[in-house]
């Protein structure tokens, strides 16, 4: 193995395993966010919010933190269930009335 490539491996472990603020790699941050290299390239282009990145010489960086704070805006909320027996009475008071 070329020492170039096992020297790149060693940093994007690092990365994984430093609880510091680093700048990863896609291929550390795939593993970090256990998305895919594809899908972490096409959300750099995402049309509405765009993942932070930094690219030098053509290699992608991106913060860990600023990861952390851009993936907060696809948070979705814990959908509440109905309470059922609430729409029964509701259904049937409007069945009475009619």
């Amino acid at each position: 193995m070329d020492t170039y490539k096992v020297i790149e491996q060693i940093k994007e472990l690092k990365a994984l395993i430093s609880p510091s603020d680093c700048y990863m790699g896609i291929k550390a941050l795939s593993k970090y966010s256990n998305l895919s290299e594809r899908k972490l390239r096409e959300l750099i282009h995402h049309p509405l919010y765009p993942m932070p990145s930094y690219k030098i010489d053509g290699s992608i960086r991106v913060r860990k933190s600023e990861f952390d704070i851009w993936l907060k805006k696809f948070k979705s909320l814990p959908q509440k269930s109905p309470n059922i027996d609430s729409l029964i009475d509701d259904v049937m008071k409007d069945f009475q009335k009619a």
